[in-house]
């Protein structure tokens, strides 16, 4: 029999998992049932289960899954059945994507599988997206859910697509200064070389470590880009051992420079998803730990998962908050507030608002900083050149007065 991996949520509302060896994935799932678990995802161990909410690790895109969520939740606003509103999903003129999520889901539907279940069967599905899923459906209310989690997944890539939009006109700037300084001492400079040294001259020092370095570059010019190639795999694979990248991510919390950015786009994404969750009437300590998953970084998420535990103890989540290392003092007053009054997701919700607001001013602030300073250092870098080039060319003037 295959071993089939499976999370699910403990009678004490705690998030759980393992490996479970049976014929099915639906042996399975009701095996956790009579052991008094609500299960949120099983699948093949063979497979490797998806990240946060937009499936990274599986076969539905981001784009895809946000747009199938939203569209699911309007049919569903519209008080169509849940069969209805997958057969407008897989008809005619809809993205082929998306047909074939609503086809599969309304084949396992129609066999007796609930709505999350028959989503857990498809790879690409997060347990945290299939964890809301079955909060809707077993409270009745799948297309407020669907509504919520369409909203967070808008969010969520609005937030991300800011960050990366942010970083395309300096990393271009960047490139385009490389290749500018590249042409010029690889294809330029040598040609000078050769007539400095017919002529003879007794050249300045700035231009000959030009030269000298023009030198070693058209020199080993094959050798560098192998160099640097695999300088970066090293690099991306020493990053693959969990210490190496929780020492990242704890140095990118803490130096000076990203641990404010840092620590708001963390504390935004856990926030926006944890709010999702506690809205959707997930128990708030699976809610915590499903949220803690959706963080890309290990620092961060280590963190949560001693929020959770101080949770599970007694303690309160607005204390748990302010006891966080890389949580915002603010963040736990908000908590604490929402605990007060009962208000708990619509607080988390203002939280995730107020640091993806900053998150986009300090990115703009920083855009306003870098672009500038990448085209001074552009700048003095051709400039040096350029210089060191025409002080050659003025000492062989001199020599021959």
């Amino acid at each position: 029999m295959p071993d089939f991996q499976y999370q699910a949520i403990d009678a004490s509302g705690k998030y759980v998992s393992g490996v479970m060896n049976a014929d099915t994935a639906h042996i399975v799932m009701e095996r956790l049932r009579n052991d008094g678990m609500l299960p949120i995802d099983t699948r093949s161990a063979a497979v490797r289960s998806p990240r946060g909410l937009s499936g990274k690790r599986g076969t539905i895109d981001g784009d895809t899954l946000t747009r199938f969520t939203r569209e699911l939740a309007s049919t569903l606003l519209a008080d169509l059945t849940l069969d209805r509103a997958l057969s407008i999903l897989d008809g005619d003129g809809v993205d082929q994507r998306m047909r074939v999520l609503a086809t599969k889901a309304r084949e396992a539907i129609r066999k007796g599988s609930s709505f999350a279940d028959a989503l857990a069967a498809i790879p690409g599905f997060s347990p945290t997206y299939l964890s809301m899923v079955r909060a809707g459906e077993a409270g009745g209310v799948l297309a407020a859910t669907m509504s919520r989690l369409a909203d967070h997944l808008e969010r969520s890539r609005k937030l991300k697509d800011s960050i990366v939009s942010a970083l395309i006109y300096p990393a271009l700037l960047l490139v385009l200064t490389l290749v500018s300084v590249l042409i010029l001492m690889i294809w330029v400079i040598p040609q000078f070389e050769t007539m400095f040294e017919d002529m003879g001259a007794d050249i300045p020092l700035i231009s000959r470590i030009v030269i000298e370095t023009s030198r070693f570059l058209e020199n080993h010019m094959v050798w560098i880009p192998l160099l640097i190639g695999g300088l970066l795999f090293s690099l991306r694979m020493l990053f693959m051992y969990p210490v190496t990248r929780t020492l990242l991510d704890h140095w990118l919390l803490t130096m000076p420079l990203s641990a404010t950015l840092c620590r708001r786009v963390e504390t935004a994404r856990f926030t926006r998803t944890l709010s999702t969750l506690v809205g959707s009437g997930v128990p708030i300590i699976a809610a915590i730990e499903l949220s803690a998953s959706t963080s890309g970084n290990r620092a961060f998420s280590k963190t949560l998962e001693n929020l959770s535990k101080e949770v599970h103890r007694g303690g309160s989540l607005s204390s748990a908050f302010s006891g966080s290392r890389y949580m915002p003092l603010f963040a736990a007053h908000l908590v604490g507030v929402g605990e007060e009054t009962g208000r708990l997701a619509e607080m988390l919700e203002r939280i995730a608002m107020r640091y993806e607001g900053e998150v986009s001013t300090l990115i703009d602030r920083l855009l306003s900083i870098l672009v500038p300073a990448l085209v001074l250092v552009m700048a003095v870098i051709i400039a040096t050149i350029v210089m060191a080039i025409l002080l050659a060319i003025l000492s062989i003037n001199d020599l021959v007065i």
